[in-house]
């Protein structure tokens, strides 16, 4: 699995703006709809599963 990839950003209805995940990271993470992740903005983007068991895992998405 890559440590890092470039997605793009796409609409989600009228205002909202969303990143697409691929479905082998969801996996790896053990992430389903609906579940929460924690996005941290600092200077770069990182979003981090908020599951106990995976709190030492992260994916980082370039914006």
């Amino acid at each position: 699995m890559p440590q890092t990839e470039n997605r793009k950003i796409i609409r989600i209805g009228k205002t909202s703006l969303g990143v697409i995940l691929p479905k082998a990271w969801l996996r790896y993470f053990a992430l389903e709809a609906g579940d929460k992740v924690e996005v941290v903005c600092n200077g770069k983007v990182t979003i981090k599963p908020t599951h106990k068991t995976l709190s030492n895992q992260q994916v980082e998405v370039t914006l």
